[in-house]
């Protein structure tokens, strides 16, 4: 353990850290700016929230679940730097897709293909990381880059929000025509990924560890690992999932539910949203990642199952008091809450903990497949499905979200609490052949 302890972050970590978080800042906010646009969209578009759901979740996922597998694949094999590169081409043209989509169709095609180019980030990411970071700075690490994410959603709020209020009701002209202003706010969300395409060049790809194993491992090898291991990984994959689910099904539906509930301007929503998710979710991610990275610095080998099972309770309780809320203040505790329990990108770290070197990319793929089927694909659609069809009415959106998370928050922890004698196995068994 004293040894683990003496290795070093380099400079070119830390600079690899910062690049593929700001990374991460872009894709989010390419990803749900949409959460603040479902009121023009729904308006302009005549659509259902039923079909709303799809578009900001199942159509993203889908494509997003689907192309992790290759993507991973090539993160084993190839340079990780060039598979980001071709992930962010795809993902910021396809963004700008979305601001020239002018029915269901289209915008589902072009959520398809945003969701197929940011699927090269995370499993690139976490490949990296576990070639850059020493086992006890892994969780902080991922935190780190997991605050990435929450940049970026807060900043799509206000950005989504501030910009939609900004531009002329009617629409504006561009260089690709007539647009309104849903369509505008895409377009220009889609600027800041396809500018920062560059800094991948300025960053130095690290050497794959474990040399004494295979590097060119396959699907086969990947696959016979993880069933080796199921008990675990079927665990984790699954509360982990369920769990973003539930964090999915708020981030995307809450400033509408504010907005029905309390008849507040989407505006001011907006920018309160950003603000206390800003403040919420790095406060946990970073402070959940600390935790665990101190606990595995202890030798508590399961440590992210024990914290981050917490996070699914918290779901449950706050997802109970924005329903029933009185005011919007109380509402607006219950928002911070909620946005404390969903700091669970520091998750990402068991992937370099239980997996060895040559596998980290593959496995990551199925990781965010599970992950992203249940999260994205499941989580955007309860809240919808339970309003179009038991309350009826958009105003009990609130209690839509309430009884998603009740359900998923209950199941995450459940699973990711009874994974812990699982990982500890598992952490034993690579570290050992490591």
């Amino acid at each position: 353990m004293n040894q683990l302890r003496g290795e070093r972050v380099t400079p070119a970590a830390y600079w690899l850290l910062a690049v593929l978080t700001a990374l991460y800042v872009v894709s989010m906010i390419d990803r749900q700016v949409i959460g603040t646009l479902i009121p023009s969209m729904k308006a302009d578009l005549d659509l259902t929230d039923v079909q709303l759901s799809l578009i900001t979740g199942a159509a993203f996922a889908a494509f997003y679940c689907i192309m992790g597998l290759p993507f991973g694949y090539a993160v084993d094999r190839w340079s990780r730097r060039l598979v980001i590169g071709i992930g962010l081409s795809v993902w910021g043209i396809a963004t700008i897709g979305c601001g020239l989509a002018g029915s269901f169709t289209q915008l589902i095609v072009a959520r398809f293909m945003v969701g197929a180019g940011e699927a090269a980030l995370s499993p690139a990411a976490y490949s990296l990381f576990g070639d850059s970071f020493p086992r006890h700075r892994l969780t902080l690490a991922t935190s780190v880059f997991g605050c990435g994410a929450v940049a970026g959603t807060s900043l799509s709020y206000v950005f989504g929000g501030q910009l939609l209020a900004a531009l002329p009701p009617d629409g504006i002209s561009s260089p690709f025509g007539w647009l309104m202003p849903w369509q505008a706010v895409f377009i220009f969300a889609a600027l800041p990924a396809l500018t920062l395409l560059p800094l991948l060049f300025l960053i130095r790809e690290p050497k794959r560890r474990e040399q004494s194993v295979p590097t060119k491992a396959g699907p086969r090898e990947a696959m016979r690992f993880l069933r080796t291991h199921k008990g675990f990984f079927l665990r984790f994959f699954i509360g982990y999932g369920i769990m973003a689910g539930g964090c999915y099904a708020f981030s995307i539906w809450g400033p509408t539910a504010l907005v029905r509930r309390f008849d507040m301007p989407i505006s001011e929503v907006s920018i309160t949203f950003g603000l206390i998710s800003l403040l919420a979710v790095t406060a946990s991610t970073l402070g959940l990642g600390l935790a665990t990275d101190r606990l595995i610095g202890r030798g508590i080998t399961d440590a992210p199952m024990r914290v981050y099972s917490l996070s699914g309770l918290g779901l449950v309780g706050f997802g109970c008091l924005l329903a029933l809320a009185p005011t919007y203040t109380v509402a607006l505790i219950a928002v911070f809450g909620l946005f404390f329990c969903s700091g669970m990108a520091g998750m990402g770290a068991t992937i370099p903990l239980t997996v060895p070197s040559h596998l980290r990319g593959q496995v990551a793929a199925v990781f965010l497949l599970v992950g992203n089927m249940l999260g994205i694909g499941l989580g955007p659609s309860l809240p919808a499905l339970f309003t179009d069809h038991i309350f009826e009415d958009p105003a009990f959106t609130t209690w839509s979200i309430a009884l998603a998370l009740l359900l998923c928050g209950t199941i995450s922890f459940l699973l990711l609490f009874t994974a812990r004698a699982p990982m500890r196995r598992v952490v034993d068994e690579v570290t050992a052949e490591a």
